[in-house]
């Protein structure tokens, strides 16, 4: 008596991370067997529902693929190949009755739909695959050869067990976690075979996932602040379980593996980052064991993000014609204040001084006053005002802004297709007023019309090529003088052959 408890007490192989739900169910389902003493059904179920090396294949090609059918089966067999590179003991047949199925269809929506058999008889498994082009179809026998394996579906997309849900441009890849994770999955059901032939019995392995979510993440954070979603792994069985944690996205971050021990559990919370966020943010993080009852828990962590800063900025172009000065304002919310350590001016010459904080509903508002010495040339200017902050997240915050002196083509140049639309041009100044004398243009095939009259800041001219097309392109001045002060603007027009 003595002598069965011991050998009962032995625990059986605990199933590997990653594998899919179909493979973990039938993986416990043969040491259940195991551990009563049915042996003969351990063994039945092992052929029927754990894979093998040598894998009985069926193939059948709807009619709408008929035509695709040469360049379907090519697919598969270079699907095949992929598998067989990856797990060389991998072996196919086709003299037997089928324990995978490929059914394929031609559709302009991709889609793979896997059905698992139960009864005695049927296939394993049957993979519907709907496919708009060859690499469809062998990504779709990559996917469900995988998946007989017992390879959960991936997250990610170009990995062999992505889910077809779109046209594929190029054939899948067959990762090396995925070969790795094909070849233990086989020697996992190889070893249950063993001992059903062997008539062992044994304790099944049963870890179990309880994953407890203990609140939310809250409903605001300011940029660069972790929203976080308190998490508990829990392992309520009798054998280690083995975790992963991993996201599409990585702003999210948890402990990213280990192992929990019988009975005991392990805080890891979802912690997204913000930093790169504004506005309301939804982000999901996954977590996969090697529990038949859990096997992939999805953690969404919801929350809006508070911009970290915001900038008041001019509202119009700057005047550059001689000195002058300006205000901006840096604002940030009163729970997360910014303290600004230098501020300096890029792109023109000048200063910045930085005032004191105003407190105003719950935001402090920094001013930062901008004096402008006066630009050397006419033109419009890009610049920005740099901040050194004490925020590690963001030390350097730039503040974008336009001066200008003098005219400004807009834009500086264009390129023009021969045709009735033409395209519109614009002369602009930096706020002040100004009439258009004369519109001159180096080619006289390109046609110029106003579109404004009159004194204004801003006037709009429609060039149009009315000369036969060119062969090779020609490049066009526009120039056009003002009454402001003698003033004038250039723009550059390059005219093309129509393609």
């Amino acid at each position: 008596m003595l002598a069965l408890l011991a050998v009962v007490s032995v625990l059986g192989p605990v199933p590997p991370l990653g594998a899919r739900a179909e493979f973990l169910r039938a993986s416990l389902r043969v040491q259940e067997e195991l551990e009563a003493g049915r042996f003969d059904r351990a063994l039945e179920l092992c052929g029927r529902t754990l894979p093998s090396s040598e894998i009985a294949l069926g193939w059948e090609l709807d009619a709408s693929a008929r035509g695709t059918a040469a360049a379907f089966a090519v697919a598969r067999e270079r699907a095949l190949l992929q598998w067989r590179e990856a797990v060389p003991s991998l072996r196919w047949r086709s003299d037997a009755p089928p324990a995978l199925v490929l059914r394929i269809a031609r559709d302009d929506r991709p889609s793979a739909r896997l059905t698992w058999g139960e009864s005695e008889g049927s296939p394993r498994l049957v993979a519907e695959i709907r496919a708009a082009t060859a690499d469809d179809a062998r990504n779709g026998v990559l996917l469900a050869v995988g998946a007989w394996l017992g390879l959960d579906d991936s997250i990610f997309p170009d990995q062999a067990m992505a889910p077809l849900s779109r046209p594929s441009s190029r054939p899948n890849p067959v990762t090396r976690r995925e070969a790795a994770l094909a070849r233990e999955l086989l020697s996992h059901a190889q070893r249950l075979r063993a001992l059903a032939q062997s008539r062992q019995r044994l304790q099944a392995a049963r870890p179990r996932a309880l994953v407890r979510v203990a609140g939310a993440a809250p409903g605001e954070v300011v940029q660069g602040e972790a929203a976080a979603v308190p998490v508990v792994l829990v392992n309520a069985g009798n054998a280690p379980l083995l975790f992963r944690t991993t996201s599409a996205c990585g702003c999210m971050a948890s402990v990213p593996s280990g192992e929990i021990a019988p009975g005991r559990s392990l805080r890891l919370d979802a912690l997204l980052d913000t930093t790169e966020f504004q506005g309301p943010l939804e982000k999901s993080l996954w977590i996969l064991t090697n529990s038949a009852d859990a096997p992939r828990t999805e953690v969404v962590v919801r929350t809006r993000v508070l911009p970290r800063y915001e900038a008041r900025l001019p509202r119009a172009v700057v005047d550059a014609e001689g000195p002058s000065s300006f205000e901006m304002a840096l604002e940030t919310p009163a729970s997360a204040p910014l303290r600004v350590l230098s501020a300096t001016l890029e792109g023109l010459p000048g200063t910045v001084s930085v005032g004191e904080v105003r407190r105003m509903d719950g935001r402090h508002s920094l001013p930062l006053l901008v004096r402008l010495e006066a630009a050397r040339a006419d033109g419009r200017f890009p610049a920005n005002v740099v901040l050194s902050t004490d925020d590690p997240r963001f030390p350097v915050i730039r503040l974008p802004f336009v001066a200008q002196r003098g005219l400004a083509a807009m834009p500086g140049s264009a390129v023009l297709r021969p045709g009735p639309e033409g395209a519109v041009l614009s002369v602009v100044s930096p706020g002040r007023e100004f009439a258009i004398r004369a519109v001159e243009a180096s080619d006289p095939r390109l046609h110029v019309e106003r579109i404004t009259e009159g004194a204004a800041s801003e006037h709009r001219l429609r060039v149009r090529w009315i000369g036969a097309e060119p062969e090779s392109p020609v490049t066009v001045r526009v120039r056009v003088l003002t009454d402001w002060m003698g003033r004038e603007a250039l723009a550059l027009v390059q005219v093309s052959k129509r393609s």
